[in-house]
């Protein structure tokens, strides 16, 4: 497979957000169709298990993990919204919450967060990997990890990925996929399949406990040995 470069999805991602806006322009019910975008049909719960299961599984240790994961949660975050059966687990934030504060130890190139406040959005948690911004409410939870870093430079383009999940998913997998060696491969799929096998439903994984909880756990113990 071809290796491609980050500035590939950088610039896939910016067109289809771009194409999106253009043609909505000088409609009256932009903000609807920009919340919509995508066919509710184009969601599958498949897709849905699969992104989460990379989501419970994956260990950020690089910016394509980081990328993999904050893709696989924005599709996550759209499909609970359509889907009648999970529209209250919104639990799974905890771990894009966990995962913000390990990125935030700096220890992964090209990842700079941030929060924006806005009367009608409320406050948001921004990740910016590369030039690609993933953009979340944190619903207060946030409060709670003490060694969170925000760049207060950081400036929120507002270009929401969510009407685009299944493109920005299936484009930053295939992006991923190019950069992972074939052990790495391996490892991801196989972790994330037998988590699908053993768990079944998109319930019982919403609910189970995450690599990057495990993760954020040890780097956080490690943050009071060494500060207090």
């Amino acid at each position: 497979m071809k290796q491609y470069e980050l500035a590939y999805l950088e610039n896939k991602i910016k067109a289809k957000a771009e194409n999106h806006t253009k043609n909505n322009e000088g409609n009256k019910e932009e903000s609807e169709e920009e919340n919509k975008g995508e066919s509710e049909l184009e969601l599958s719960p498949n897709m849905a298990i699969e992104a989460l299961a990379y989501v419970k599984t994956l260990r950020i240790k690089s910016i394509e993990d980081a990328l993999l994961f904050m893709a696989s949660a924005n599709f996550v975050n759209k499909y609970i919204k359509i889907d009648p059966k999970f529209k209250k687990l919104y639990n799974f934030k905890e771990d894009i919450f966990f995962a913000a504060d390990i990125l935030a130890a700096g220890k992964i190139p090209k990842v700079t967060y941030g929060f924006h406040h806005d009367k009608g959005v409320g406050r948001v948690l921004v990740i910016q990997i590369g030039k690609i911004q993933f953009s979340f409410h944190d619903d207060r939870k946030l409060d709670k990890y003490q060694n969170l870093s925000a760049d207060q430079n950081l400036t929120w383009r507002k270009v929401r990925l969510q009407p685009h999940s299944k493109f920005v998913y299936e484009e930053t997998k295939k992006y991923v996929w190019s950069r992972y060696n074939e052990k790495k491969k391996s490892e991801v799929s196989d972790a994330a399949e037998k988590l699908i096998d053993s768990q079944k439903t998109f319930r019982r994984i919403m609910f189970s406990r995450s690599e990057v909880s495990r993760q954020h756990a040890k780097q956080f113990a490690t943050y009071l040995d060494n500060n207090y």
